[in-house]
Protein backbone atom coordinates (compact mmCIF):
# COMPACT_ATOMS: atom_id res chain seq x y z
CA UNK A 1 0.00 0.00 0.00
CA UNK A 2 1.01 3.64 -1.17
CA UNK A 3 4.07 1.85 -2.72
CA UNK A 4 2.35 3.44 -6.42
CA UNK A 5 2.18 6.75 -7.27
CA UNK A 6 -1.37 7.95 -7.63
CA UNK A 7 -0.54 9.79 -10.32
CA UNK A 8 0.13 8.55 -14.14
CA UNK A 9 3.30 8.98 -15.00
CA UNK A 10 4.52 11.15 -18.16
CA UNK A 11 5.82 8.22 -20.02
CA UNK A 12 2.04 7.38 -20.17
CA UNK A 13 1.20 9.83 -22.41
CA UNK A 14 0.00 8.93 -26.04
CA UNK A 15 1.51 10.98 -28.69
CA UNK A 16 -0.36 10.51 -32.40
CA UNK A 17 1.67 11.02 -35.35
CA UNK A 18 0.22 11.79 -38.42
CA UNK A 19 1.39 10.52 -41.98
CA UNK A 20 0.81 13.62 -43.09
CA UNK A 21 1.88 17.28 -42.26
CA UNK A 22 -0.32 19.78 -40.53
CA UNK A 23 0.12 23.23 -40.50
CA UNK A 24 -1.51 26.26 -39.27
CA UNK A 25 -1.27 29.42 -40.27
CA UNK A 26 0.58 31.84 -37.75
CA UNK A 27 -2.86 34.09 -37.86
CA UNK A 28 -4.66 31.41 -36.34
CA UNK A 29 -2.42 30.48 -33.84
CA UNK A 30 -1.99 33.98 -32.83
CA UNK A 31 -5.62 34.28 -32.68
CA UNK A 32 -5.99 30.98 -30.54
CA UNK A 33 -3.65 31.88 -28.07
CA UNK A 34 -4.84 35.47 -27.43
CA UNK A 35 -8.52 34.20 -27.20
CA UNK A 36 -9.67 34.39 -23.56
CA UNK A 37 -12.10 32.07 -23.93
CA UNK A 38 -11.84 28.44 -22.46
CA UNK A 39 -13.88 24.88 -22.68
CA UNK A 40 -15.80 25.99 -20.00
CA UNK A 41 -17.09 29.50 -21.14
CA UNK A 42 -17.51 27.56 -24.29
CA UNK A 43 -19.59 25.15 -22.69
CA UNK A 44 -21.70 27.55 -20.80
CA UNK A 45 -22.65 30.15 -23.91
CA UNK A 46 -23.52 26.50 -26.13
CA UNK A 47 -25.68 24.87 -23.21
CA UNK A 48 -27.40 29.16 -22.56
CA UNK A 49 -27.52 28.98 -26.72
CA UNK A 50 -29.82 25.55 -26.22
CA UNK A 51 -31.46 26.68 -23.57
CA UNK A 52 -32.79 29.69 -25.12
CA UNK A 53 -33.38 27.56 -28.35
CA UNK A 54 -35.76 25.72 -26.35
CA UNK A 55 -37.35 28.20 -24.85
CA UNK A 56 -38.01 29.43 -27.79
CA UNK A 57 -39.75 26.27 -29.44
CA UNK A 58 -42.31 25.89 -26.68
CA UNK A 59 -43.00 29.70 -26.50
CA UNK A 60 -43.98 28.64 -30.55
CA UNK A 61 -45.75 25.27 -29.22
CA UNK A 62 -47.40 26.89 -26.75
CA UNK A 63 -49.28 29.35 -29.32
CA UNK A 64 -49.78 26.56 -31.63
CA UNK A 65 -51.57 24.43 -28.69
CA UNK A 66 -53.72 27.72 -27.83
CA UNK A 67 -54.39 28.79 -31.43
CA UNK A 68 -55.56 25.06 -31.79
CA UNK A 69 -57.85 24.89 -28.17
CA UNK A 70 -59.28 28.58 -29.57
CA UNK A 71 -60.55 26.98 -32.92
CA UNK A 72 -61.83 23.83 -31.07
CA UNK A 73 -63.78 25.77 -28.47
CA UNK A 74 -65.20 28.01 -31.23
CA UNK A 75 -66.40 24.83 -33.53
CA UNK A 76 -67.71 23.29 -30.58
CA UNK A 77 -69.42 26.87 -29.44
CA UNK A 78 -70.87 27.13 -32.96
CA UNK A 79 -71.87 23.82 -32.59
CA UNK A 80 -74.11 24.68 -29.81
CA UNK A 81 -75.46 27.44 -30.41
CA UNK A 82 -77.06 25.74 -34.27
CA UNK A 83 -80.09 23.58 -33.61
CA UNK A 84 -79.72 22.20 -36.73
CA UNK A 85 -76.53 21.17 -37.00
CA UNK A 86 -76.74 18.87 -33.88
CA UNK A 87 -76.64 15.96 -36.77
CA UNK A 88 -73.78 17.56 -37.87
CA UNK A 89 -72.07 17.81 -34.71
CA UNK A 90 -70.76 14.54 -35.12
CA UNK A 91 -69.17 15.01 -38.28
CA UNK A 92 -67.89 17.84 -37.27
CA UNK A 93 -66.06 16.62 -34.14
CA UNK A 94 -64.76 13.44 -36.45
CA UNK A 95 -63.07 16.63 -38.67
CA UNK A 96 -61.28 17.54 -35.85
CA UNK A 97 -57.64 16.86 -36.12
CA UNK A 98 -55.28 14.74 -33.90
CA UNK A 99 -53.09 17.88 -32.86
CA UNK A 100 -56.55 19.65 -31.74
CA UNK A 101 -57.64 16.95 -29.80
CA UNK A 102 -53.99 16.77 -27.85
CA UNK A 103 -54.51 20.43 -27.28
CA UNK A 104 -57.61 19.89 -25.93
CA UNK A 105 -56.32 16.60 -23.70
CA UNK A 106 -53.54 19.00 -22.35
CA UNK A 107 -55.68 21.67 -21.35
CA UNK A 108 -57.44 19.14 -19.44
CA UNK A 109 -54.54 18.08 -18.07
CA UNK A 110 -53.64 21.54 -17.30
CA UNK A 111 -56.64 22.26 -15.26
CA UNK A 112 -55.82 18.80 -13.33
CA UNK A 113 -52.73 19.82 -12.27
CA UNK A 114 -53.88 22.99 -11.16
CA UNK A 115 -56.38 21.45 -9.15
CA UNK A 116 -53.87 19.28 -7.39
CA UNK A 117 -51.83 21.68 -7.25
CA UNK A 118 -54.65 23.83 -5.35
CA UNK A 119 -55.49 20.45 -3.33
CA UNK A 120 -51.73 19.99 -2.27
CA UNK A 121 -51.58 23.71 -1.26
CA UNK A 122 -54.55 23.36 1.20
CA UNK A 123 -53.15 20.21 2.32
CA UNK A 124 -50.00 22.36 3.47
CA UNK A 125 -52.03 25.13 5.19
CA UNK A 126 -54.07 22.20 7.25
CA UNK A 127 -50.66 20.92 7.85
CA UNK A 128 -49.17 24.04 9.01
CA UNK A 129 -52.08 25.32 11.57
CA UNK A 130 -51.98 21.63 13.10
CA UNK A 131 -48.09 22.30 13.91
CA UNK A 132 -49.12 25.76 14.83
CA UNK A 133 -51.45 24.59 17.52
CA UNK A 134 -48.89 21.42 18.95
CA UNK A 135 -46.29 24.31 19.97
CA UNK A 136 -48.38 24.72 23.35
CA UNK A 137 -45.76 25.98 26.19
CA UNK A 138 -46.84 23.78 28.98
CA UNK A 139 -45.25 24.26 32.67
CA UNK A 140 -42.37 22.57 34.07
CA UNK A 141 -43.22 20.79 37.23
CA UNK A 142 -41.36 22.09 40.58
CA UNK A 143 -39.52 19.06 40.49
CA UNK A 144 -37.71 20.03 37.09
CA UNK A 145 -37.44 23.93 38.09
CA UNK A 146 -35.11 23.04 41.24
CA UNK A 147 -32.86 20.22 39.69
Amino acid sequence: MGAGQSKADESTKHVFASDTPIQFSQELIDSLQASSETNSTRAKSLELHIAQRVAAELEKLKSQESEAFESIRKKIASGEDDESSKSQTGSSLLSVSPSEILSLESSEEKARKSQTTQKVQQEIEKLRQTLGQRKVVKELPKEVETA
